[in-house]
Order: C-alpha cells, then structure tokens, then sequence
C-alpha cells in the first residue's frame, strides 16, 4: 500500500480526512485490490477499538497507551505493531467465526433477490392545506394555489401583501423513501428528509417572532435573515424544545421512535430553549436533547456526516450495522431483518449516494465481509 493512500485511510478512520481526501480515495477504491487492501485495513481498525474497549478504567487504557509512547522513543514501533496486529488478528477469526459460522450453517453464498420493490429515494410528499384538502406532490406533478406553487426543485410560497391576513397553516409530510424541498414565505429554505412532518404558517405576520413546528423527523433550514424582516426572529418548536435563530443554518433531527433530539449548527447562531436552560450553539457544535428528562449534552461533530443526506449521501463512520440499517430503511421505505443479531453491532465506515440501488449497497457491505448473504423479498431485507 502506498503512503498516500495509507495516509488517507488513516485519517478517513480518524475522521479527519478532507472532502479531496475522501474523493481521492473513492478513486482508488475502484480497484479490487485495492478494496481488499482497504477490507483488511478497516478490520484491524475495528479489532484494535475492540482492545481499547476492553479495559476496566480510563488508568489501565491510560497505561497502556503510555507504554507505546515510551516503546516509539526506544524504536521499538515495529516489534510493538507486530504484537497488536497479532491481537487483532486473533480477535477478527474469533468475531469472524462466531458471526459468521458458529450461529448458522454453511450456505450458499449467492444472495437472493425476489421481486425487489426498494428503490432509491425520490422527490414525494404530502401537502395537507388550510382547507383540510390533501395534494400528493412527487416529481413531475405540477401545483399552484393563492399562495404556493411547485417546481422541480420542491415547493415555493409567496407573502401575503396584506399585513391583516388571517393566519392559516399549512402542513408538509414527507414519508419513508422520499424528500422534499419548500420555500416558505418569508424565503426560508427548508429541506425535509424522509419520514417527516412540518407544520408552517402560509405567510407570516410582519414584525413577529416567525415559528415553524418541526413534529417529527429530520429538517435541514437555512433561515432568511432577521433584518429582512424588520428585526422578527425564527423560531422551530419540536415538544418542549424551542430553537430560537436570528439567521442561520442549522439542522434538526427529532424521530418519533427515539428519545434524544439533535440539533446540529452549521453557521450563524441559535439558542436552545428547553424547560430547565438555555444554550447558544457555536458553529459544529451539536445539541443532545433526552425527551423525557430535558438533559442537554453538548458536543463538536463532523458536518459534512451529519447534514450529508441534505447534498445526497450518507456518511458513516464508526456506526454498527443496526444503525445504519435503520437510517437506510426511512430512506429505502423497507424492513430489515437480522437473521443473526450479532452482526447488529458489526461496524462499517463508508459513503452512501441516494442514487445507489439497495442492491448496490449490501453488496458492498458483503465484499467487506461484514454480511455474508442477503435476501430481499419486495420490501423486505434479510441479513444473513
């Protein structure tokens, strides 16, 4: 393996590779044996944070780390590499054999597809208007109200003249395997992913707080500034979390099945109104609110892995399988069943286009062994 490309994995694992670094190593991933090469790379990569995991106190792993800083002084690198490449060896067959042969019997290695119905995600949503009255929007379809109309890119709407105009709500839901873009009045541009709901007035009144209801799901905004509109704040509520924005972008996920809500800043300010404190966000920092006990964490993350399915791709890096599985199945509108359960905490790291064909994409997580077959039957995906 050539540095360069070392280099690049090294920091693709560390989560510190560049968007070049990345492509570039996309690149020389095309190559099979150059798959191969990264296969085994990512491996010992997974073995050696098994190891780390393994001890008992934050003093033993402290320790033991101090021991390879003593041993690089002594140039001792390569005996100690040799040791842990040893290990993780040993640990690979162990994880190997009991994921892949000691739970289940020899099996033919082709995978089976039978009337496959998942297809990649599309433009879909369903637009419920102040009326009460329903309209299905997906590429193609055309709309146009008093307020609204559609076009390729999603749906735009327009701001009343008239400062006096009744309030009126309209709600946008996007379902499992779709996406949609809207432009809200006051030229706020929202993108929804799938298996989401917002509430959203169709104008907004002039000079006040303007609120929007993101009441599940996940939602990128990029906020019209405040002194386009005379000094009038944003806000997004979600529960009992309310996000306050003078002009930014910053991005929400609230899914109904689970119990945190993150809040991810792109650029700008926001400040997270929840009942027991307030926080203002610093850009790349990102929020952790638990529904039930209203405990916030802080954390600095990845932005291009966390706002990536806003520009068409997943990220995944140090994810298990169960968790990607469960973002691929809103974003594919499909059933994923572990035949094995342990293969639900196997991790994998890699890059996903909305594009890709479902097939595509377990095959790749079979090359790197991670699977060794699967089987999808319409909408449903068994991992075996």
């Amino acid at each position: 393996m050539k540095s360069q490309s070392k280099h690049f994995i090294v920091n693709y694992l560390n989560q510190t590779a560049s968007e070049q670094e990345l492509d570039e190593l996309s690149q020389w991933l095309k190559n099979p044996v150059n798959t191969q090469e990264f296969k085994s790379f990512v491996q010992i990569d997974y073995a050696i944070d098994h190891i780390m995991e393994d001890f008992n106190t934050e003093q033993e792993k402290s320790d033991f780390l101090s021991k390879i800083r003593k041993m690089q002084q002594q140039k001792k690198v390569r005996k100690l590499w040799t040791r842990i490449c040893g290990i993780a060896a040993s640990i690979l067959i162990i994880i190997s054999l009991s994921i892949l042969l000691d739970k289940y019997p020899a099996r033919d290695s082709l995978s089976v597809v039978v009337n496959n119905e998942i297809k990649p995600v599309k433009n879909n949503a369903i637009l419920l208007l102040e009326t009460g009255e329903e309209i299905v929007l997906q590429e193609g379809s055309a709309l146009h109200t008093q307020n609204a109309v559609s076009s390729q890119e999603g749906l735009e709407y327009s701001q009343a003249a008239e400062a006096d105009t009744e309030m009126a709500y309209n709600y946008l839901t996007v379902p499992r395997g779709g996406q949609f873009h809207v432009k809200l009045a006051d030229g706020t541009k929202v993108w929804l992913n799938s298996e989401s709901k917002l509430k959203y007035p169709v104008h907004f009144p002039k000079a006040q707080s303007r609120v929007v209801e993101l009441l599940y799901g996940e939602a990128f905004f990029e906020v019209s500034p405040s002194a386009k509109h005379q000094g009038a704040d944003f806000k997004v509520i979600h529960k009992e979390q309310e996000i306050q924005v003078l002009g930014t972008e910053f991005n929400v996920k609230a899914y109904s099945e689970e119990t945190n809500v993150f809040t991810t800043l792109v650029e700008g300010k926001v400040q997270i109104n929840t009942p027991r404190e307030k926080y203002i966000l610093e850009p790349q920092q990102q929020a952790i609110l638990n529904d039930n006990t209203y405990a916030l964490s802080i954390h600095k993350v990845n932005l291009r892995e966390e706002i990536g399915w806003v520009n068409g791709e997943f990220i995944f890096r140090q994810k298990n399988l169960k968790q990607i599985m469960k973002i691929l199945s809103r974003w594919y509108d499909m059933d994923v069943i572990f035949e094995n359960t342990e293969l639900e905490d196997v991790k994998f790291v890699g890059r996903i286009q909305k594009d890709q064909e479902i097939t595509e994409i377990l095959d790749r997580i079979k090359t790197f062994g991670i699977i060794k077959n699967y089987e999808i039957n319409e909408k449903q995906v068994r991992l075996r």
